[in-house]
């Protein structure tokens, strides 16, 4: 049956590698308090480091259509039924900060399955 992912967190955080699909009018990073788009829609964000409920999580954004950064695959099919990864992409090289209120079990996609990005994740290499 397995743990819920509120109490989940609630119990142990989200670790690195971490995806959330953040809507854009969640995404306002806590230091330079602007949205990561102004557009309607939403995004997905990695966690960069563990998240166990503070003010900020320290992520970084993907996208599909600026090509710089780490190249993405999109995610496997049956990874997990709630995985959003579904396109290939790019991890993009800045750091961003979002709060508690983006970083929930309704925002939750996966768990990065691929270790060679997770390894690129942890050294903070671009490519």
């Amino acid at each position: 049956m397995g743990i819920p992912k509120d109490l989940a967190f609630r119990l142990f955080g989200y670790s690195f590698g971490s995806w959330f699909w953040v809507s854009n009018d969640q995404s306002v990073d806590a230091a330079k308090l602007i949205h990561w788009s102004a557009e309607s829609g939403s995004h997905p964000f990695v966690l960069v480091a563990e998240y166990d409920g503070g003010p900020v999580a320290t992520v970084r954004p993907r996208s599909t259509s600026n090509k710089t950064g780490i190249l993405h695959a999109a995610h496997p099919a049956a990874h997990v039924s709630t995985c959003k990864i579904e396109r290939e992409g790019w991890i993009l090289p800045m750091l961003w900060s979002l709060g508690p209120e983006a970083i929930c079990a309704d925002n939750y996609s996966c768990q990065e399955p691929y270790e060679e990005i997770a390894e690129k994740l942890k050294k903070g290499t671009a490519r």
